[in-house]
């Protein structure tokens, strides 16, 4: 029975005992030091030339989107072509998909091709 005033310990061991043991039974495995990554310290390559396919035409106010890419009509696809570098890459790829739109074909062009041509189909 318990008093106006007492209070009632749902644990049986003092709170030190408790914090000591809970601390030595959680505790998280980690690595001391992490391995190196092969790029380590170096910034994002240059921009390169890409292309983005998308299934359908897009308008004007998705293209806006995309203002750092040119947009080109080639079947019942739309294909973005630009300058991009990694992080502008994956910013790209994130609008695509938080817009719904249906990505068919990401490509990085090589510096003796251009954007590919209405019905290419060629790949690198």
């Amino acid at each position: 029975m318990t008093g106006a005033g007492r209070r009632v310990s749902f644990y049986p061991m003092p709170s030190r005992v408790l914090e000591a043991t809970l601390a030595d039974s959680h505790r998280v495995p980690a690595m001391r030091a992490h391995l190196p990554a092969l790029d380590h310290g170096l910034m994002d390559p240059a921009p390169v030339l890409y292309t983005i396919r998308i299934n359908g035409h897009l308008g004007a106010t998705i293209l806006s989107a995309f203002p750092a890419m040119t947009p080109q009509l080639d079947g019942a696809n739309t294909v973005l072509t630009g300058l991009l570098d990694r992080s502008a890459l994956y910013g790209a790829l994130a609008e695509i998909d938080a817009l719904g739109l249906d990505l068919l074909e990401v490509r990085q062009l090589t510096p003796d091709r251009e954007s590919p041509a209405p019905g290419d189909s060629r790949s690198s």
